[in-house]
């Protein structure tokens, strides 16, 4: 489960910068190497994300988008704190309404506690590797100037 208000700026008419501020919980299923038996245990994790991406505008009503990740894990410690900077990937499809509305699929996938932070200990290797679908809508924020 993933919410969160994104902010997105165009550069290019081809080009966007985006940045967002999302919450996102996790319940996962980690399983150990299978040597010489494999074991499981459930995980849930909690993660504030501050994603900072640029979109790729195509066609009409198609984008790629890619960027940077900045968590802050705050889950307790039943897995590697995934504080730190990871890395989003992405397609999307958008439509925008005459009156300035528009909507978007976005099919993306996220590597996240790539670079990580606050830990002395390097030996973890546990990453979440998230995807998913963001379904959303977008509104316009003009600012006018009260006469």
């Amino acid at each position: 489960m993933m919410a969160g208000i994104n902010y997105l700026k165009p550069v290019r008419k081809w080009l966007d910068a985006e940045v967002a501020i999302q919450y996102s919980r996790h319940w996962l299923t980690a399983r150990s190497a299978p040597m010489p038996g494999q074991y499981s245990w459930d995980v849930n994790a909690s993660l504030i994300t501050v994603p900072v991406m640029m979109r790729f505008n195509f066609l009409r009503y198609f984008y790629g988008m890619g960027g940077l990740i900045f968590n802050a894990d705050l889950s307790k410690p039943e897995f590697d704190s995934q504080t730190g900077v990871g890395v989003t990937i992405g397609l999307g499809a958008k439509y925008d309404f005459r009156n300035g509305v528009s909507v978007f699929l976005n099919p993306y996938f996220n590597h996240n506690g790539l670079v990580t932070f606050g830990s002395a200990d390097f030996s973890g290797l546990e990453r979440l590797l998230e995807s998913g679908v963001r379904l959303g809508f977008m509104m316009p924020l003009n600012h006018q100037d009260a006469p």
